[in-house]
C-alpha cells in the first residue's frame, strides 16, 4: 500500500513538473505569476492586521477560547477567500489545469496559518508555490545555459569565419606570390629578348662596318691602280660612262688631251683594244 501511495506521488511529482516547465516557458504568465505573488504579499500584510485585531477584540471580550474551540481558523480561511475573491487574485489565472481540485486556499497559501493546516504536502498551494519557485529558478537556469550554448555556437562560428577569412588571405597571398613570380619572369624574358636583339643588330653593324671598311680599301686599290695605269698609259678613263668605253689619252710631250669613245655594240672588245694601244703608241 505504501508502495502504491509512493509511486502515485512520484507520478503526481512528474506530472506537476511537465505542466511547471511548460507553465514557465511561457514569459507572459511568469509575469502574471510574479505579479501575483507581490499581490498576496500585499493581501497578506492586510489580513495579518484584521486577524491581530480581530484577535484582540475576542481576547479583550473573553470569547476566545469558545471560538476557538468553534474553528476560529475555519472562519479566518472562509475570510481569507472572501478577499481573494474581492482582490480577484485566483490561483486560476496561473494557468488552467495547473492545480488539482484539493488545492488550499486558506492560511497556507498566504503563509499565516496554523501549522495544522495541510502544511507542505503533495496538492497543497505551498507545494504548488514551492515547486513553482524551483521552476522558475531552473528556468533560468535553462535560459544562462542556452544564452551561453549559444554564445559558445556564436564563438565558434566566428573561430570558423576567422578561419576561412586565414584560408582565403593565405590563398591571396599565394597567388600575388605567383602573380609575382610570373610578372618577373615576364620582365626577365622581355629583357632578355630586348638584349639579345641589341647583340643581334650591333653584331650586324660590326658586319657592316667591316663590309664598308673592305669596300673602301678596295675603292682605294682600285684608284690607285686607276693612277698608276693612268701614269704608264696615259690614258685617263671615264668610269661614269657605262654605256660606252670613254676617257682621255694625255700626250705629255705635246701637252694636248685627246678624246677617245668606243662603243661595245659596234666593236668588240679586241677591236677596242687594239685601238686603244694605237692611240697610245701614237
Amino acid at each position: 500500500m505504501g508502495d502504491l501511495s509512493r509511486k502515485t506521488d512520484v507520478k503526481s511529482v512528474i506530472a506537476y513538473s511537465d505542466d511547471l516547465v511548460g507553465f514557465l516557458s511561457d514569459e507572459k504568465d511568469v509575469n502574471n505569476l510574479t505579479q501575483h505573488l507581490e499581490q498576496s504579499k500585499v493581501l497578506q500584510s492586510q489580513c495579518d492586521a484584521d486577524y491581530n485585531d480581530v484577535l484582540s477584540l475576542l481576547q479583550g471580550n473573553k470569547v476566545a477560547p469558545a471560538l476557538l474551540a468553534m474553528g476560529f481558523d475555519e472562519m479566518v480561511s472562509a475570510e481569507v477567500q472572501q478577499l481573494v475573491s474581492e482582490q480577484d487574485l485566483k490561483f486560476d489565472s496561473l494557468g488552467e489545469g495547473m492545480l488539482p481540485a484539493g488545492r488550499c486556499w486558506g492560511d497556507c497559501w498566504l503563509g499565516f496559518g496554523p501549522a495544522s493546516c495541510c502544511g507542505r504536502g503533495l496538492g497543497s498551494a505551498c507545494y504548488i508555490t514551492d515547486k513553482l519557485l524551483h521552476a522558475s529558478d531552473y528556468q533560468k537556469r535553462i535560459d544562462v545555459s542556452k544564452k551561453k550554448s549559444d554564445e559558445a555556437r556564436s564563438e565558434a562560428a566566428s573561430d570558423a569565419e576567422m578561419d576561412l577569412l586565414q584560408q582565403e588571405l593565405e590563398e591571396e597571398f599565394q597567388r600575388e606570390l605567383l602573380i609575382g613570380d610570373l610578372f618577373v619572369n615576364s620582365v626577365n624574358t622581355v629583357i632578355t629578348n630586348e638584349i639579345n636583339d641589341l647583340e643581334n643588330q650591333r653584331a650586324s653593324v660590326e658586319e657592316r662596318r667591316e663590309i664598308l671598311r673592305k669596300l673602301e680599301q678596295d675603292e682605294m686599290r682600285a684608284q690607285m691602280k686607276l693612277s698608276m695605269y693612268a701614269s704608264v698609259t696615259n690614258i685617263i678613263p671615264n668610269l661614269h660612262e657605262n654605256s660606252k668605253i670613254s676617257g682621255h689619252i694625255v700626250k705629255r710631250d705635246r701637252k694636248a688631251v685627246e678624246k677617245f669613245e668606243f662603243d661595245p655594240s659596234e666593236a668588240t672588245a679586241f677591236d677596242t683594244c687594239n685601238n686603244i694601244w694605237n692611240m697610245i703608241s701614237l
